[in-house]
C-alpha cells in the first residue's frame, strides 16, 4: 500500500491510501521538445487523499472520518469526466483508509508530463442526484437533528506534475460548522434551558456539482442537532439575524436573537468552525464568541479564553510499541480507548529509557495548547509529562516520533540524525555532536507560511516522505575555517547582477529549499561559477568544508543543508530570542550571539535583481539590500 503522510501541524489530515497494485504510477519518462502530452490510458496516476478535521467526533455527525464503501469522485479536466474511487478498508488506530477505483481498470490517467489540475469531490454523486431522483432540484438541509454527514461537502483541487508518485488531496470541508453553547443568565433556569430550543439562520436548500456549493433562494431557520452544532452555506451574517433562541413553549414562548455587528464574528468561511456561548437572559442574549475561524481540527485561533463547560472527549488508540501510561484529569472511558474531559486541562506522563536517538510522544489533533516536560530519574529512564490545556474540540492523541521548537538536532556516529528534547540537560557526547535547533515542527502548510517543496533525502532522488521538521544551524556558515565569517554575494556577477527568479516575497513562504535548488539549476545550466557569483548559496549548502563535507556535515536521513528564504528567516526572527537560548544551552558558551545580518535566498524584484532581502537581527525583521554586501548566512535543514 502506497501512503504519503502528511505533516503534523496546524490541520489534522486524516490519510487515505490507494493500493499500489491496482493504479502503479510510472514516473520514468522524460519530456521531448516541446510535446508535453502523454499516451492516453497509458499512465495511471495513484492518489492519497486527506479530511481536515478530527478522526473521532464527539457528536459523530459529520465528515470527519471516512466509512468503508465512501465514493469520491477524481477528475483531471475541471469536473467534465471523472472516475469514482472508493474506500475499501480503514485503520482502527489512525483512520488510515485505502481507496481503489469504483470499478477496476477504471482510474484516471496523467495526460501530459507538465503541471495538472486535479479536481476531487465528496459525495461522488451530486447533490441531488437526478439519477436517484429526477424531480428534485436541491437538498433541504433545515432539518439536521440527526446528522449533517449527508451534506457535510468536500472538495480538493491541486495541482502536480508527472514526477510525483501519489498526488496528495487535501479535502476541505465545504460547509461551515457553528456551535452554539447555552448557559442561563439573570432571570433563566437550568429547566428553561433544557427546553430551549436554538435554530440558526442560513441557506436551508443547497446544490453540490462538481465540487461547487451553492445556497438556493432566501435565507429560512435551521434546526441544529441535539448538540445545537449544525453545518450551514458560507455567507457574512454581520448584520443580520443569525441565531435564534426560543425560552418557553405555547403562548409563554419567547424568542431572543443574536445579531453578529461584525464581520470577525458573523463572517461564516468554508472548512471552519465558529463556537458561540450564549448567555440567555430576561431581557435578551449575552453571547461570547471563542476560537473563531479555526479549520476543523486545527490548533490554530485558540486566544485566551477558557472552553466552555463541555464534555470533551479525548481518543488515545493503542498502537504498537506504546508505554504504559499515567492520565490526570481525565474520566473512566467512555469506552474502548475513549476518555472524558473531567477538567480545563489534562496530562499524560510515562516513563521510558534514555535513548539517544530520539524520543517519542503523544501529538494532539484538534483545539488545545501542549506543553512537554522532561525529568530525568537517574536510573537511565527519563519521564515524559504532556500537559493540554486550552481545550475547545474533541481530541484525538497520537503516540509517535515528537518534536518541538527548541529541541536539539544531532547526528549519531553512524550519520543519521537524532533529536534530543530541548528541556534536557546535553551530555559532552551529545554537545559535540550537536549540529542545531529544531526551528519549527512540522512541514509549514499553514497558507502564510506555506512550503510546498518536494524534499528528498540528502544526496539522493529518494522523497523525504517522513517530515518532522526544520532545524536551524548551530553556526554560520563561513569563507574561511572558522564560525561567523561573512559570506558576500547572493548573486553578483563579474558583469552586474544575476537575476535568478528565486520567490520575491519577504513574508509568504517556507521556501528556502526550492530557491536553493533553482540557484544551482541556474548556476549549472548557466555555466556560472557557484562558488564565486552565488557565494551565499555555495557556502551555505556544499561548498564550504564544514557544511555537508565535514564537521557540520548533514545527516543521511535529513534533506541536507539549503539556503533559508525570507520568510524562514522572518520565522526566525520571530523567535530568535527564545532560539538564541537554546542554542547557548547548546554550545556551552554564554557569549554566543547572532551575527549582525543573514542573507536569505529571496530576490527582491524591484529593480531587476539588484538587491535580495536579508533579516537584521537585532529586530528580527526583514530589509532589502545589495546583493554584493557581506553579510551572515546560517544555513537549515528538513528532517
Amino acid at each position: 500500500m502506497i501512503q504519503i503522510k502528511l505533516s503534523p501541524s496546524r490541520l489534522w489530515l486524516l490519510m487515505v491510501a490507494i493500493v499500489a497494485g491496482i493504479c502503479t504510477s510510472c514516473s520514468d519518462i522524460t519530456d521531448s521538445g516541446g510535446d508535453t502530452s502523454l499516451p492516453d490510458g497509458k499512465y495511471p496516476m495513484t492518489f492519497s487523499a486527506a479530511v481536515d478535521g478530527l478522526t473521532v467526533s464527539r457528536a459523530a455527525t459529520g465528515k470527519d472520518t471516512w466509512t468503508v464503501n465512501d465514493e469520491i469522485a477524481i477528475s483531471v479536466d475541471g469536473g467534465a469526466r471523472s472516475e469514482k474511487y472508493k474506500i475499501t478498508s480503514i485503520s482502527s488506530v489512525d483512520g488510515t483508509g485505502t481507496l481503489a477505483p469504483a470499478t477496476d481498470g477504471e482510474c484516471c490517467y496523467w495526460q501530459q508530463n507538465k503541471d495538472q489540475q486535479i479536481l476531487a469531490w465528496y459525495p461522488a454523486a451530486s447533490a441531488p442526484d437526478p439519477s436517484a431522483n429526477p424531480t428534485a432540484s436541491y437538498v433541504d438541509i433545515s432539518n439536521q437533528q440527526n446528522s449533517f454527514s449527508a451534506f457535510d461537502y468536500l472538495t480538493a483541487n491541486v495541482t502536480t506534475d508527472f514526477t510525483t508518485d501519489a498526488v496528495s488531496l487535501p479535502f476541505k470541508h465545504q460547509m461551515a460548522k457553528v456551535k452554539c453553547t447555552l448557559e442561563a443568565g439573570e432571570g433563566i433556569n437550568d429547566t428553561d434551558l433544557q427546553s430551549a430550543e436554538v435554530k440558526i439562520s442560513g441557506y436551508t436548500q443547497v446544490t453540490f456539482t462538481k465540487g461547487t456549493l451553492s445556497g438556493i433562494g432566501d435565507n429560512g431557520w435551521i434546526t441544529p442537532g441535539s448538540d445545537r452544532e449544525a453545518l450551514v452555506v458560507p455567507q457574512d451574517m454581520a448584520g443580520k439575524q443569525f441565531i435564534k433562541v426560543t425560552i418557553g413553549t405555547g403562548n409563554a414562548a419567547r424568542d431572543y436573537y443574536y445579531t453578529p455587528d461584525n464581520s470577525t464574528d458573523g463572517n461564516l468561511e468554508a472548512g471552519k468552525a465558529y463556537n458561540y456561548t450564549i448567555t440567555v437572559t430576561k431581557t435578551g442574549l449575552e453571547v461570547t464568541v471563542t476560537g473563531n475561524g479555526a479549520s476543523w481540527g486545527s490548533e490554530s485561533s485558540l486566544g485566551d479564553s477558557s472552553p466552555s463547560e463541555i464534555a470533551y472527549q479525548v481518543t488515545i488508540p493503542q498502537v504498537e510499541g506504546m508505554p504504559s501510561f499515567t492520565i490526570t484529569n481525565l474520566s473512566s472511558k467512555a469506552k474502548d480507548d475513549i476518555y472524558t474531559v473531567s477538567d480545563a486541562s489534562f496530562s499524560i506522563s510515562y516513563t521510558v529509557p534514555t535513548d539517544d536517538k530520539g524520543m517519542t510522544g503523544f501529538t494532539p489533533r484538534g483545539l488545545c495548547n501542549v506543553e512537554r516536560k522532561l525529568s530525568s530519574e537517574g536510573n537511565g529512564t527519563n519521564t515524559y509529562t504532556f500537559t493540554y490545556t486550552n481545550i475547545h474540540s474533541d481530541i484525538l492523541l497520537t503516540y509517535g516520533p515528537y518534536t518541538q521548537m527548541g529541541d536539539f538536532y544531532c547526528r549519531a556516529a553512524d550519520g543519521t540524525g537524532y533529536v534530543v528534547p530541548g528541556d534536557a540537560t546535553l551530555t559532552d557526547t551529545q554537545k559535540a555532536a550537536c549540529l542545531g535547533i529544531v526551528l519549527k515542527a512540522g512541514k509549514d502548510d499553514s497558507g502564510n507560511w506555506k512550503d510546498e517543496g518536494n524534499y528528498t533525502l540528502k544526496g539522493t532522488d529518494t522523497k523525504l516522505t517522513d517530515f518532522h521538521g526544520y532545524v536551524l544551524a548551530l553556526y554560520d556558515a563561513a569563507a574561511s575555517d572558522g564560525d561567523g565569517s561573512l559570506v558576500q554575494s547572493f548573486g553578483w556577477g563579474p558583469n552586474g547582477t544575476i537575476y535568478i527568479g528565486t520567490d520575491q516575497s519577504w513574508d509568504a513562504l517556507f521556501c528556502g529549499y526550492i530557491n536553493t535548488q533553482i540557484i544551482k539549476e541556474y548556476a549549472e545550466r548557466n555555466k556560472k561559477d557557484l562558488a564565486t557569483i552565488f557565494a551565499a548559496t555555495y557556502y551555505a549548502t556544499d561548498g564550504y568544508e564544514a557544511y555537508e563535507n565535514g564537521k557540520y556535515a548533514s545527516p543521511s536521513n535529513s534533506s541536507g543543508w539549503f539556503f533559508p528564504s525570507a520568510g524562514q528567516c522572518q520565522y526566525w526572527g520571530q523567535n530568535k530570542d527564545f532560539l538564541l537560548a537554546a542554542m547557548k544551552k547548546a554550545s556551552g558558551n554564554d557569549s554566543y550571539a547572532w551575527g549582525e545580518a543573514y542573507w536569505s535566498s529571496s530576490e527582491y524584484s524591484y529593480n531587476a535583481g539588484y538587491t535580495a532581502w536579508f533579516m537584521r537581527s537585532s529586530s528580527g525583521g526583514i530589509e532589502s539590500l545589495s546583493k554584493f554586501n557581506p553579510i551572515c548566512i546560517r544555513p537549515l535543514l528538513a528532517f
